[in-house]
This record gives structure tokens, C-alpha cells and sequence, in this order.
């Protein structure tokens, strides 16, 4: 009892000190609310307010009710700045207030941050009466300038003196603010800090003689004076104070504020000039700024909007515009900006720049940005749903959205309630976001890249640290600043130029802003940067109306498909010095999309002026060089390889270098390069034949020049690729590797013999310098081989031994042809056990494995690895069939290895059901002892899957356990295994769940890229279900993209982090085949014990399915 008294003493002792404190006390919510929750009399004295009813009437219960407001916004936002930018959460701020009385109070305020245990985050506040502070010392100890008291006293005594003379200069207050200092202490230390506002002052009290010069606040001055000779005071001003501490990059802001009513309130006479400064605080091109009559409505104007904003959300006042986005390669619709336009009923139509700046410095810019996010996302779902065309939209983020909300999930809520594929929405960010707060924008900038979301930087280049944030952040594209293009000259090009190249270096994506003229869209079409945006393909407009500009002026409108595909094409530097050209290839034609001048001098050389017209000759059926040009082109098609081909033009000799960048549908992309050897003094004389060399390019498929005497080889012309033009040294191995790569097995022998490059010289003499034949089988692409003439011509010069090795396919050769080699067979080689045992180990279909005595795994053939998905043996060494976890009742699997190991039996074609990456197979297993001098010392075996033994019989397939497309259980197999385990859990109550899920996006990501893509999406989503699973669990597709899962768990609640594990897998599933996607999961449980038949499982699974 004793010690409750004592606490209940120690409570009362601490409320009356409190209240008896010398000084105002308060409390209040660090929160939204900022509901005040105590304050003690002297701080209701302050207020004139003898009661918390008064003070309630008086401010409404909250702190921002407290503050002055005109002062509110700057108060706020520096108790916010200075919490964030220390460790112990103080700080301290002056402001006014108004009294219940009206009077006008000046208040000094330290505050401190605190977690409470009950009742949450909450500001302990200490408060005086400034104005009675510095009746008794108003001069700034630091800078040793007088205080805001001593300033107004003066400065009211001065006017009073002009109020008797008519001629009296005009007074003038200068507003004085040093931007971003709080930062500056931070990076620099407080000692530098006092040391810069000394310096300050100094400046101050050198330029402004004679006139009166205070410190109203840490980074705030305050000058009286007259304006005589102002703007070369400022002048000076500008330039000496930009010289102090010049590498912090300081900026100060100078208000002015001119008195015509000499009876004005002086303390708002300073709030002027204040507002002034403000004004420009975001133009760092502006020093000074007078208060005039516009920015007086410009600030009123600020003040409806920060008042209006939940009213023009609600409402509908604010609305979605957006600007076309075009892709320069083809000129095609591939996006658009959304931006955000105020039509107010009273107002008007308000610009973003009546608005934008006002909600950030009122930090109410979230509700701007989550109302356009949300605009976009049920714009897109509208449009979908009537069947309109939609491109992808970027939209601008604020760097308060990522210090007042969670942007990222106010983002993912609306993409997921209104079913917008992430890819779909793209995230913009200034340069100015990562002045303050890096690690947490580094942080949220991760995240929504994790995501599947692209990050995007607007106006690189207006920053002097672009670079710096290029190099420390991860971006998808960058939005090259408008302000290149205002001034188009040749060093705009240039800066623009070398941005672009720079970009595609480090894999970024480049769109200019600002683009107004066809000599714009040109310029930056030819230097490669993808995409452009300006009032030269329309300007911001609501979704309908600008998308009709698009179509009405001819644009065609980039299906989601081919967006990939053509996004590749950015990776080409079209700036360089190379000749390089992309070009499109479907089923009958070909396109030159772009080529670069250095293309285009390669072609005038050839007397080729049309870039279009090599791509026309790959279509020309009729001509020997539209065949080899076909033929080239499947190949690059093919392979995806970088391919080369040299060939005979128009007299002289070009070299073709050639890679498919993208593929989709039936149409490729092909990057190409050009040059024209013959110009190449060592080129020509190493390619230079006669007019019969230049007839045989049209005779056959492949040509290589075979250089004895510098033992070298050298591909001329590759049609079907199996010569590239890479110079070769030493012959012998160039024919080893070319006979072990293409030539079949049985004919390796004769080709070698063929090629022999110390006999070469002597069999064209007995042929007196005719050709010489041969005719082996060749690997084609296709895997197949096939019949080819080889054909030996002497090229020989004085000093060189050199010969053309061609190649042709052999139509009049069929398979059976025999072709004597003239070499024996060598003797049969008898093979010894451990041969054989290594042959049937490495190469045999069937699946073995032996075991020891104890059952445990001693070794297993390559066959039973690849059946299990297993990296090699030392996965499964040493463990037993329990162990491994893959079998589904392993009772059948111990019995009868007992009975290979105990008695002697041998067990042959004996059934089981084993699981494999979640799916269940039927296999049929042998098993026989192993003996060591009389005694059994272990077992071997095989098992073979019952599927594929019914495949190799033939027996019909059309109720297959195996789903073709994914790999896992077929509908059928998995509704055998659900009741097993229903069965099962009737019999011996083995606890078992079922889940059934599905993934909704499907059928839209069919639509969009069609069902090959579709099938890739199943398998990916098969292969993280089985990931996720048991391995005695079993995996099955039911239809579409909706699967069913079963299998026995240990603990049940640990069923809702494997569904929680699955739809987080799913959901990190950004890309299929090479187009983006984004994916949701909606999965329904059902435990064994819920239910009695497979109807009632299905059904109640159905109605559980939630989102994941």
C-alpha cells in the first residue's frame, strides 16, 4: 500500500511542477490530427485564454491552430527539418500567434520528439514570449546584430521621421534567406555554420552602411533602408555572398519590399518581403524579387488552392491530361505523360505551376499525385474494357510524396484494384528529388523497380549533378530536358549527342522533351534517341482528344506486343562511326527502318543510292544474289549469332556483319554494319581472284580460302554458315575442329585424307591443276545431315601455295550412296566389364542406381540424375529412399529392397508412384542382389517411367498423367491423386491440403502476345508451384492458368506462408519470353479434415480463393 501511496505522491509532485514551471508547457500529436493534449497556465496565458475550453474555441484543439498563418507552412516545415536532420529529435522554431484577445504575439517554441508507450509519438513543447525575451537582450550573440525587436523599433521611429518630410526617399525592407542552410550544417558542422553567418553579416553590414541590418532567425535577414542606388547594392550583394563558401553552392534569396502606406503594420511589411523571397526559392536564376500586386494574387491564389484541394479531389476539378510519346524508329504512338490541369469553378482553368508548388509547400502534394494515380489506372481499365487502344503512361512524382506517404503502396493499391499491368505505368523523377533524403528515395526507387515498375529521370541535364545521380541510382530511360532544344544550335546537338551515346553505354534509354519542329524530330532520330514528346505531335489534352490528334495525323498506335521488340533497337549507338543500319524482316519482305550516313556513303560507293533498295534485292526470287542474301538472312534469323558474309557488288567486295536484336511473331530485327573491303589495300590483296573467282560466288554455298603456306584458313563467303570469316591459323586443327563440328562420323576419315594439306601440292599435279572432288555428309542447321560436294580450285600465286576449299549441297547424292574411302576397318577391340558398366552408366535411357547393404544410395547413372532434376550424385550418396522424401507411400518401395537384400529375390517390373518437381509418376521398378564371395553386399536396379514405357508401345496418350504444356499433372492424374490423399486420410489420417490457384492475367497476356507467350507463363508458373511444395506433394493444371496443389504438411499454420511464398513468387514474375507482365495470384485452402468428397473440396476451394 505503502508504495502506491509513494507513486501516487510522485505523480501529483510532477503535475504541479509542471504546471508551475516558469514558462508555457504543451503537448501534442505528432501526428496528422496535431491534437493538443495539455497545456499548462502560463501557456494558456500566452494565449490570453484562462481555460483548455477557451484555447479549444480559440485554435480548435490542434498546434497548426496555434501558429499564425501566415506563418504556419514555413513553421511546420522546419520543426519537420530539423527532427530529420538530428539524432535527438528537438527543435526549434519562432513564430506568431494571434491571442484570444487578436493580438499579434511573437512565441519561441523547443520542442522534443516523443515515442510514448500508450499513447504513441507526441511533441513536449517548452514556449515563452519572444517579444518579452528580447525587450531584455535583442542582439544577436553570434553575429552581434540586432534582433527582430530592436529592427521593428527602429524602423517604426524612421518612418515616423519620413511621415514629416514630402520628399523623404521611400523606405525599402530587404528580406534576406540563405536556402537549404540546415543541409549545410549538416554536411559541413555548426562551427562552419556560425563561421559562414558571421561572414554573413559582415557582407551585410560592408554593402548596407548607414542602413539598419538585423538577424531575425538563424538563416534569415532583415535590411531597412531607402532605395537609393538599390540594384547595384544587390548587384554587389549577389556576387560577395555567392564568393562565400563557394564549393557548398549556397544559394540566397533576396525579397523587396517597397512602402507606399507609411501607417502600414511594419510586421507585415517584413512578411512581404519574406513572400517575395519565397517566391523564387525554386529559380536559381533569380536573386531578387520585389513584392508586387501580381504576386500578392499569385499568393492568394496559392492560399484557395492549399484550402481547395480535398474539394477539387472530390469533386472532379482536378483532371488527367496527357502529351503524346512517339518512338523515332517508326514514328508510331508508344506512350504518353500524364499531367495534371485544375478547371475550378471559381478560378478557372489553373497551369501546374499555380498549384504544384503551393500542395508541396503545404505538404498536401500527395493527394495530388495519389488522385492522378488513381486517374490513370481506372482511365486504362475503362479503355481496356471498351476495347480502345492504351500505351503505356509516365507520371511525375514529388519528393514529398516520399516523406509524407507510403507513394509506393498508394501506387500498388490502384494498379491492383483496377488490373493494371505494371509495365503500364511508369514512375518519373526530378533530379531535385535527391538533394535531401537519398538513402529513403534510394530505398522506395528499389522498390518499385522490384516490382516490375520502370523508373524514369525527368529533366536530366537542368542539375549540376545529373551525372553524380545517374552514377548512384538505377533508371530505366532518361527524359532529356526541354531546355537543349529552346536554343537548337550545333552545341545543343552535340551536349544532346553525346547524352544519347552516354545513355546507351550504360543500357539507359533516352526521350527528349520539348521537340516543336520536323528538323528537331529528325535530328534526334538520326543520333538513336528512342523516344520524343512535344507540341510537334500534340500537346497535353484529355485521353480521347489527344489520341485522336495521333490518329488523325496518320500515327499508328504500338500494340503492347511489339514493344519489346522494338525497345532492342535502343542498344544501338546510331552515332557511330561504323555504317550501320537496322532493318525488319517478315514473311515476304524486308525494310530498312534507319541507317546512318556512314551507311548510306558505304551504299552511294556501290552506286546503291536507295537504303532500301539491298533490302529489296534479299526479296528478288529471281537473282543469284537475292538467293545468297535470303539465305544469309535465315541464318541470322536462325541462330541469333553475329553471322558475316562477303560477297561480289556491283564489281566490288562487301562485307555484311549481321545479328537479330529481337523476334516476335513473324517479324525479326537485324542489326547490320557494311563495308566495302575492296577499298582495303591488304583486304584487296588477300581477296583479289580473277573474273572466274567472281563467277564462283554464284556457283556455291560456301567458300574458304586455304592459305598453305601461311597455314591459315579464311571464310570468303558463308552462306550456310559453316565458314565464318575469322582468319584460322593452323590448318590441321581448323580441320580437325570443322570435321568433328560438321562432318559425319563415318566419313571423317576420307575428309581428313581429303584435306590434307601435305599432300595438296601433289595430288593437283597428277590432276595437272584441275579441281579436286570429294562428297561427305555435312551437319545442316536443321541437325540433318546431308550429301556435299567439296571442291578443292588451285589459287596459287608465285609466293603462296593457296587454294579455295567450295562447298555445295549434292541434290543427284541420296542418303544411300556409298563412297569407297579406301581405308580398312580396324580390328574389332574387345571390351572389357568396367567399359561396358561405364557405357550403360553415362549413356543408357534406363534408370539405375545401386544401393548398400543398409539401402543407402551408392551410385546412380546419369539417366536417374536428369529424371530427378539432380546437379550429381553426391545429392543422393549416402541417403535412403526416406530420406529423399520423393516417393508417396514408401512402405511398397522398403518391402521389397528388404526382400532383394535378405532373401535373395529378385523383384522385376514392380509398380510405385514416385514425385517428381511436384508431380506424381507411375513407374515400374527392378531390382536384383549383388554378391561378393557368396554373400548378398547390396543391390542394383532400374525403374522406368509407366508414361513413357506407354509412349514407346504405342498406347494411346489421349488420358496422359503428364500436362504436355507445363510438365505437371494432368487434370485427370491430379484429381487421382486428390482422392488418394482423401482416401488416405480416411484410412490412416494423414493430414493433407489442397489449394487451388490461379492466376487471372492470363487470358489478358494471351491476348496480348498470343499463346506461345501464354504457354512460357504456365511453365514458369508450374516450376514456382513445385518450388514452393513438398517434394511428396503433388502439382496439377486444371485449365487455363489454374492449377491444383496437394500435398501433407507438418504444422498447419505454416500452409498461409507457403501461399503467401507463391503469390510473392508469382508476383516477381516481371517478364515472359521477353515481354513484361504483371501478375496476381488468387489461391483457395481447403484442409483434409473440412471435407468428405472431391465436389465439396472444389467447390468451398472456390469460394476461399482470395488474393495473394
Amino acid at each position: 500500500m505503502s508504495e502506491m501511496v509513494k507513486k501516487a505522491d510522485d505523480t501529483d509532485f510532477m503535475s504541479q511542477a509542471i504546471e508551475n514551471m516558469p514558462g508555457g508547457v504543451f503537448i501534442y500529436r505528432a501526428d496528422e490530427s496535431e491534437e493538443i493534449l495539455y497545456m499548462n497556465r502560463h501557456a494558456l496565458e500566452i494565449f490570453e485564454c484562462e481555460t483548455m475550453e477557451q484555447l479549444q474555441e480559440l485554435t480548435g484543439g490542434e498546434f497548426r491552430g496555434m501558429i499564425y498563418r501566415d506563418d504556419l507552412d514555413v513553421t511546420e516545415n522546419t520543426i519537420l527539418d530539423q527532427i530529420r536532420s538530428g539524432n535527438d529529435h528537438f527543435d526549434h522554431v519562432i513564430y506568431r500567434i494571434v491571442t484570444r484577445t487578436g493580438r499579434i504575439r511573437t512565441v519561441e517554441d523547443y520542442g522534443h520528439l516523443v515515442e510514448d508507450p500508450k499513447e504513441g509519438p507526441l511533441y513536449y513543447v517548452f514556449i515563452q514570449d519572444a517579444d518579452i525575451k528580447y525587450l531584455s537582450h535583442d542582439i544577436d550573440p553570434l553575429t552581434r546584430l540586432p534582433g527582430m525587436r530592436r529592427f521593428l523599433e527602429y524602423a517604426a521611429r524612421m518612418i515616423r521621421m519620413n511621415m514629416d518630410h514630402l520628399h523623404a526617399p521611400q523606405p525599402v525592407f530587404l528580406f534576406f534567406n540563405i536556402l537549404n542552410f540546415k543541409f549545410f550544417n549538416v554536411r559541413y558542422g555548426t562551427k562552419q555554420g556560425d563561421r559562414l553567418l558571421v561572414d554573413y553579416a559582415n557582407v551585410l553590414r560592408d554593402i548596407f552602411k548607414g542602413n539598419y541590418v538585423a538577424r531575425f532567425s538563424d538563416d534569415h535577414f532583415v535590411v531597412f533602408l531607402d532605395d537609393t542606388n538599390l540594384l547595384e547594392k544587390l548587384t554587389e550583394c549577389n556576387e560577395r555572398l555567392n564568393a562565400i563558401h563557394p564549393e557548398s553552392r549556397l544559394a540566397s534569396k533576396v525579397g523587396i519590399f517597397q512602402v507606399q502606406d507609411l501607417t502600414m503594420d511594419l510586421v507585415s511589411a517584413c512578411d512581404y518581403a519574406r513572400i517575395a523571397a519565397n517566391s523564387i526559392r525554386n529559380r536559381p536564376d533569380v536573386f531578387f524579387a520585389y513584392y508586387t500586386e501580381a504576386l500578392r494574387e499569385r499568393m492568394n491564389l496559392q492560399e484557395y488552392v492549399k484550402d481547395h484541394i480535398d474539394e477539387a479531389c472530390e469533386k472532379g476539378y482536378l483532371r488527367v491530361y496527357y502529351q503524346p510519346v512517339i518512338r523515332t524508329v517508326t514514328g508510331d504512338l508508344c506512350g504518353m505523360e500524364a499531367l495534371a490541369r485544375w478547371i475550378d469553378p471559381d478560378k478557372g482553368f489553373l497551369s501546374p505551376g499555380d498549384f504544384i508548388s503551393a500542395l508541396e509547400e503545404s505538404r498536401q502534394i500527395q493527394k495530388l499525385d495519389t488522385y492522378i494515380v488513381t486517374e490513370i489506372c481506372k482511365n486504362y481499365a475503362k479503355k481496356t474494357a471498351e476495347g480502345q487502344p492504351v500505351v503505356p503512361v509516365s507520371f511525375n512524382l514529388s519528393r514529398m510524396d516520399f516523406m509524407l506517404c507510403d507513394i509506393f503502396s498508394i501506387v500498388e493499391d490502384a494498379v491492383r484494384e483496377y488490373g493494371v499491368p505494371r509495365d503500364m505505368i511508369h514512375v518519373e523523377i526530378t533530379e531535385s528529388l535527391f538533394v535531401q533524403e537519398t538513402e529513403k528515395i534510394s530505398r522506395e526507387i528499389e522498390r518499385f523497380h522490384e516490382a516490375g515498375y520502370q523508373v524514369w529521370m525527368d529533366d536530366f541535364g537542368s542539375g549540376y549533378s545529373s551525372l553524380n545521380v545517374l552514377k548512384d541510382y538505377e533508371f530505366d530511360e532518361l527524359k532529356i530536358d526541354m531546355v537543349f532544344l529552346s536554343n537548337f544550335n550545333q552545341k545543343s546537338k552535340e551536349i544532346i549527342a553525346s547524352m544519347v551515346r552516354m545513355a546507351k553505354k550504360v543500357g539507359i534509354q533516352t526521350l527528349a522533351e520539348g521537340v516543336e519542329t520536323k528538323e528537331q524530330f529528325e535530328f534526334l532520330k538520326n543520333i538513336g534517341c528512342e523516344k520524343v514528346q512535344g507540341y510537334y505531335f500534340g500537346k497535353p489534352l484529355p485521353y480521347d482528344e489527344s489520341l485522336k490528334v495521333c490518329v488523325d495525323a496518320g500515327l499508328m498506335v504500338e500494340n503492347r506486343t511489339w514493344r519489346t521488340y522494338y525497345d532492342r533497337v535502343g542498344s544501338v549507338d546510331f552515332g557511330s562511326d561504323l555504317p550501320i543500319a537496322i532493318m525488319e524482316s517478315g514473311r515476304n519482305w524486308t525494310r530498312i527502318l534507319f541507317a546512318n550516313e556512314a551507311y548510306k556513303k558505304v551504299l552511294e560507293e556501290l552506286e546503291v543510292f536507295d537504303v532500301q533498295e539491298l533490302a529489296d534485292m534479299m526479296e528478288d526470287e529471281e537473282s543469284i544474289v537475292g538467293r545468297v542474301f535470303r539465305s544469309y538472312r535465315d541464318r541470322l534469323i536462325g541462330t541469333g549469332a553475329e553471322e558475316v558474309l562477303i560477297y561480289p557488288l556491283r564489281g566490288q567486295y562487301i562485307r555484311v556483319t549481321g545479328q537479330r536484336m529481337a523476334q516476335c511473331n513473324d517479324r525479326s530485327m537485324i542489326r547490320m554494319s557494311l563495308d566495302n573491303i575492296s577499298k582495303n589495300a591488304y583486304q584487296q590483296q588477300q581477296t583479289k581472284l580473277d573474273g572466274l573467282l567472281r563467277n564462283i560466288y554464284y556457283m556455291y554455298d560456301d567458300i574458304c580460302l586455304v592459305n598453305v603456306t601461311g597455314d591459315y584458313c579464311e571464310g570468303v563467303m558463308a552462306d550456310d554458315g559453316f565458314y565464318l570469316q575469322n582468319r584460322s591459323y593452323d590448318l590441321k586443327k581448323q580441320r580437325e575442329l570443322f570435321a568433328q563440328t560438321y562432318v559425319y562420323p563415318q566419313d571423317r576419315i576420307r575428309y581428313r585424307e581429303f584435306l590434307e594439306p601435305s599432300t595438296l601440292s601433289k595430288r593437283f599435279g597428277k590432276v595437272k591443276g584441275s579441281p579436286l572432288y570429294g562428297a561427305f555428309r555435312m551437319k545442316q542447321p536443321n541437325g540433318d545431315y546431308r550429301w556435299t560436294v567439296n571442291t578443292l580450285i588451285k589459287a596459287s600465286t608465285e609466293k603462296e601455295e593457296r587454294y579455295l576449299h567450295c562447298l555445295q549441297k549434292a541434290h543427284f547424292l541420296k542418303d544411300e550412296t556409298v563412297i569407297e574411302c579406301g581405308t580398312k576397318a580396324n580390328e574389332a577391340t574387345v571390351l572389357s566389364h568396367q567399359e561396358l558398366w561405364d557405357s550403360i552408366v553415362n549413356h543408357s535411357p534406363l534408370c539405375y542406381f545401386w544401393k548398400d547393404k543398409e539401402r543407402r544410395f551408392v551410385g546412380v547413372s546419369q539417366s536417374f540424375l536428369d529424371y530427378y532434376g539432380l546437379e550429381n550424385a553426391s545429392d543422393v550418396i549416402g541417403k535412403t529412399d526416406e530420406q529423399m522424401r520423393w516417393h508417396i507411400d514408401d512402405e511398397p518401395y522398403h518391402r521389397d529392397e528388404m526382400d532383394v537384400l535378405e532373401k535373395g529375390k529378385e523383384v522385376i517390373d514392380s509398380p510405385g508412384k514416385c514425385s517428381v518437381k511436384g508431380v506424381v509418376h507411375d513407374i515400374f521398378a527392378t531390382k536384383i542382389p549383388v554378391y561378393r564371395d557368396g554373400g548378398i553386399v547390396g543391390l542394383v536396379g532400374y525403374f522406368v517411367d509407366a508414361n513413357r514405357r506407354m509412349t514407346r508401345e504405342g498406347i494411346n496418350q489421349q488420358a496422359s498423367v503428364i500436362d504436355s504444356v507445363t510438365g505437371v499433372a494432368s487434370i485427370r492424374t491430379i484429381i487421382e491423386h486428390v482422392v488418394g490423399y482423401m482416401q488416405d486420410y480416411q484410412i490412416n489420417e494423414k493430414d493433407f491440403v489442397f489449394l487451388l490457384v490461379e492466376v487471372p492475367e492470363y487470358e489478358r497476356i494471351v491476348r496480348t502476345y498470343g499463346q506461345t507467350v501464354g504457354d512460357c507463363l504456365l511453365q514458369k508458373v508450374a516450376n514456382v508451384l513445385t518450388k514452393n511444395i513438398s517434394l511428396t506433394g503433388s502439382v496439377g493444371r486444371i485449365y487455363g492458368a489454374t492449377f491444383a496443389v496437394v500435398y501433407r504438411y507438418e504444422h498447419r499454420e505454416d500452409v498461409s506462408e507457403i501461399c503467401y511464398g507463391i503469390g510473392e513468387d508469382i508476383r516477381g514474375i516481371h517478364e515472359v519470353d521477353g515481354r513484361p507482365c504483371t501478375l496476381f495470384t488468387k489461391i483457395g485452402t481447403v484442409f483434409g479434415d473440412e471435407v468428405k468428397d472431391l465436389n465439396e473440396m472444389s467447390r468451398l476451394a472456390n469460394d476461399r480463393k482470395r488474393m495473394y
